[in-house]
Order: C-alpha cells, then structure tokens, then sequence
C-alpha cells in the first residue's frame, strides 16, 4: 500500500509550476439562458445541461439556437474556449469540460469559459 497521495500519484514526479488559475485565463460565467428559450433557427447556444448530456470532450456545433435578441444579451464562448458546467444533478458532472472549436455561440448562467 502506497503512502502517496492522489496528486502526487498523478504526476508521477514531474516538475510542475503552481500558479493562481486568474494567471492560467479568464473565467466568465455565463448569463440568462434556460431551456424555455431554445428555438429550431436561430443563434446557436449551449445550456449547462446540454454539456454532460448531449456533447463529448469536445464540439464545433450546436443542438440549440435562441432568438437573435436573446443570443445578442448571451455571454458567448469564442473558438478553443473551454466550457465547464458549474452544477449538476451527480457530482461526476460537476465542471465536466467541452472544448468549443466553432464559432461564438450563446452559454448560459450555470457554466463557466
């Protein structure tokens, strides 16, 4: 039985520089968007939900899109942002990752880029 702890375990003795994650990027939360809003045509949006229920790792599409009104209030992830859903129903999706590769698209309140 091993007395190392799960941080060290995973970096297996690698050099490794501690920063604040503020000096690593920016973290914006999104705003205003619930699933009452989403519409078949429109700008394109992702809700919170979406991240751990109908995208992988990564995605350069959407499933959603709200009116060109909402979408202009939205706060919007930008090509290679990373999307973390910040609540879940389980905490194995809590802050689950999907790497956005297309073009701006709407987030809602319950996420982070």
């Amino acid at each position: 039985m091993s007395d190392r702890g799960f941080l060290e375990k995973l970096l297996d003795g690698a050099s490794i520089e501690w920063m604040p994650l503020g000096e690593v990027g920016e973290f914006v939360r999104g705003n205003g968007l619930q699933k009452k809003d989403f519409s078949d045509i429109g700008f394109p949006a992702i809700h919170y939900g979406q991240i751990y229920t109908r995208y992988g790792l990564e995605a350069d599409k959407t499933y959603s899109f709200v009116s060109p009104e909402l979408g202009q209030k939205l706060k919007r992830a930008r090509k290679n942002d990373l999307l973390l859903a910040t609540t879940s129903e389980n905490d194995e999706d809590v802050v689950k990752p999907l790497a956005w590769l297309g073009g701006g698209v709407g987030v809602s309140g319950e996420m982070m880029l």
